[in-house]
């Protein structure tokens, strides 16, 4: 009984996976998961999946797009509505625009032009997380963010 409260709280290595052991002496499964109780995951998409294009204003051949202008959308079902943005650092004329109808998500759907360089885009931005997000301009913080202080951080801080 010493030995099994020694154990509880720290964390083993095994070959499968690593585990703890929570106050009842089970298993966990690193993920906060307990053995015999699940958390079933939603269902997605493969890259090869086709998705329906639509947008409330699609931009037309000739049009000036910056970054951050919405070309298009995409329903993932009845209550998701995802808009496809033109990356930060893009911008030019409109060459060629892809018609409302279903693509996957490497498909071409827009064409910029800006000095004599040709932009393609699809659904997909990749962004390293590293890497700060432009924004126009940074606003001060003039006013601190209050949110009062928990009791257990007065008492053990």
């Amino acid at each position: 009984m010493i030995e099994l409260k020694r154990e509880m709280g720290k964390v083993k290595e095994s070959e499968e996976r690593w585990r703890e052991l929570e106050g009842g002496g089970r298993e966990c499964d690193g993920a906060g998961r307990r053995d015999g109780e699940s958390v079933n995951r939603a269902g997605r998409r493969g890259r090869g999946a086709r998705w329906p294009l639509t947008g409330p204003v699609l931009p037309q051949v000739g049009s000036h797009v910056t970054g951050g202008d919405v070309y298009g959308s995409v329903l993932e079902n009845s209550l998701i509505r995802h808009q496809i943005l033109v990356p930060p650092r893009s911008r030019g004329t409109v060459t060629f625009i892809a018609e409302a109808g279903h693509y996957d998500i490497t498909e071409v759907l827009l064409e910029l032009v800006f000095e004599e360089q040709r932009e393609q885009l699809t659904m997909v931005q990749v962004w390293p997380v590293r890497q700060v997000r432009p924004v126009s301009e940074k606003l001060p913080s003039n006013h601190p963010l209050l949110t009062g202080q928990r009791v257990l951080d007065a008492l053990f801080p």
